[in-house]
This record gives C-alpha cells, sequence and structure tokens, in this order.
C-alpha cells in the first residue's frame, strides 16, 4: 500500500492528515498495514466503530469534498463488503448495521452504483446465516421460540 499522493495533493495541513487517517482506519479495518499509521492492524469491530463515527458525525465535509466522497466509495463500501462476505459475530455485525444505515442515509445520492453490491451482500449474508446471531434473545424470544409465559 502506497499513500495516494495524487488525492492528497489538493489537500494540505488537517485536511491532508484527516484524509490520510480515515484512509488507514479503513485500510487498517481490512487487516492490512497500515500506511500513514504504521500499525499492522485493527480489530475490525473497533475500526469499524470508528469509521462509522466519523462518517455520522462529518457528513458535509463527506458530501461536498470529491476527495473526501472518494474515500466512502473506494474504501468504506469494499470494508462493508468483504466483512459480510465473511462469517461475522453479533457485535461486529450490529456495526455493519449501523454503518450501513449511516452510508444509505447520509451519502446513498453519491454510493448509486455501490448501494446494489452492498444490499446483495447484506441480503446474502441474513438468507445464509452467515452472520452468527444463533441464542441472542430477543423480547423473551430466544432462538425462534416464544418464551414460556
Amino acid at each position: 500500500n502506497e499513500i495516494n499522493e495524487p488525492m492528497t495533493m489538493g489537500l494540505e495541513g488537517v485536511g491532508r492528515c484527516a484524509y490520510l487517517v480515515f484512509q488507514d482506519l479503513c485500510v487498517l479495518s481490512r487487516g492490512e498495514q497500515g500506511v500513514w499509521l504504521k500499525r499492522t492492524c485493527v480489530a475490525p469491530s473497533m475500526g469499524l466503530e470508528l469509521v462509522e463515527s466519523v462518517l455520522s458525525q462529518q457528513p458535509l465535509l463527506f458530501n461536498t469534498d470529491p476527495m473526501f466522497s472518494t474515500l466512502v466509495s473506494r474504501q468504506v463500501c469494499p470494508l462493508l463488503l468483504q466483512i459480510l462476505h465473511e462469517k461475522i459475530e453479533f457485535p461486529l455485525f450490529v456495526r455493519v448495521m449501523r454503518a450501513f444505515t449511516t452510508l444509505l442515509r447520509e451519502f446513498g445520492h453519491i454510493l448509486i452504483e455501490q448501494c446494489e453490491p452492498l444490499l446483495t451482500a447484506l441480503l446474502h449474508c441474513l438468507a445464509s446465516s452467515s452472520a452468527n446471531l444463533d441464542g441472542v434473545s430477543y423480547s423473551g424470544f430466544q432462538d425462534g421460540v416464544g418464551a414460556a409465559p
């Protein structure tokens, strides 16, 4: 991985740092080595939590700046697709759903081409039960059977 210099050439100071940190958060969350942060990895749940937090707190930046908009389509969407194609545990699944909801709510209009693959992967994940949701209790229901009165 190399720092994408052509993408950061129009950015200076804090904007460049923000771009590089966010890019590395996505890369580290995929299990790859960071370039600018120089870390080997971050737990996917922690990385996704941080990515979703930044996206939900700064939608104007990611919607109006073309360089940051590109990060959403080229880094965040592939991250979610990769996670959805793996067998995931419930806590990570919840974070994926929160990130997915943020993407649709805040960035759906700029992610027109990415929405279909993301929705397809999410539906496949739910249909194949690759999200390990067994044994989770929902309002008195466990394993799909109603609790005894």
